[in-house]
């Protein structure tokens, strides 16, 4: 994910497997208390407009904050290995998981969203992304 800065610099964050936030170029370093040490549960992760704060995605649907960033409501473990992916909302303060069969779940102060597409039992979902406002 990538962090800019007014000078010119570009960076950004890695995640591991075992949920470690791993910061290059010009990102700087966050501590995060999501670390799950030789656990392959680590999902994905979402920056905070800040560029310095975020979440960590857990494959049983737990969003974990790090650097800093508030603990949200709503988060939904489901008790299998099936979350897959987040995304925020423009203001960091919620956001949209999404698991393996297509299924979203909202967190913090994210609104419902209309589900569209499913694929039960298939597995086949890998990430999720918010379109731009069509007005």
């Amino acid at each position: 994910l990538p962090v800019t800065s007014n000078s010119g610099g570009t960076g950004g964050y890695l995640l591991d497997g075992y949920g470690g936030v791993h910061p290059f170029g010009i990102a700087p370093p966050v501590i995060s208390n999501s670390y799950w040490n030789g656990w392959d549960i680590a999902r994905d992760i979402a920056i905070r407009p800040d560029g310095m704060s975020g979440y960590v995605l857990d494959g049983f649907g737990g969003v974990h904050p790090f650097g800093g960033a508030p603990t949200l409501s709503g988060n939904s473990y489901t008790g299998k290995d099936t979350a897959r992916a987040l995304v925020l909302t423009a203001d960091g303060g919620g956001g949209w998981v999404v698991d393996k069969d297509g299924h979203v779940r909202t967190f913090g102060n994210a609104p419902l969203l209309k589900q569209s597409r499913t694929w039960t039992d298939l597995g086949v979902t890998r990430g999720v992304v918010l379109a731009p406002s069509v007005s």
